[in-house]
């Protein structure tokens, strides 16, 4: 199972925060390290867990990669579909 993990940092309160996001969203709201909101929280760190491990990233380019030297690539078909299936469920909202 892949699980994706924010870590936020909160200057205004000097605290941490983390969100569990689906990896693509990655791709789609464009985070990458450094990225600060509108609120001014800065993500310092993505981290990526998959098979008792424990991957850090940096933007979806570094995380794409990681699975395709891994071997564990989703073909381009699936791939479009769980981007589809993602932008539909934020328009949604």
């Amino acid at each position: 199972m892949k699980t994706v993990l924010l870590i936020y940092y909160n200057q205004n309160l000097s605290s941490f925060y983390y969100r569990q996001i689906d990896p693509i969203d990655l791709l789609i709201e464009d985070k990458f390290l450094g990225y600060k909101n509108s609120y001014g929280h800065e993500i310092i760190s993505i981290l990526l867990f998959f098979n008792n491990t424990t991957i850090p990233i940096k933007n979806y380019n570094d995380y794409y990669y990681t699975f395709k030297s891994i071997k564990v690539h989703k073909s381009l078909k699936n791939d479009l579909i769980d981007r589809g299936i993602s932008l539909l469920n934020r328009l949604k909202k």
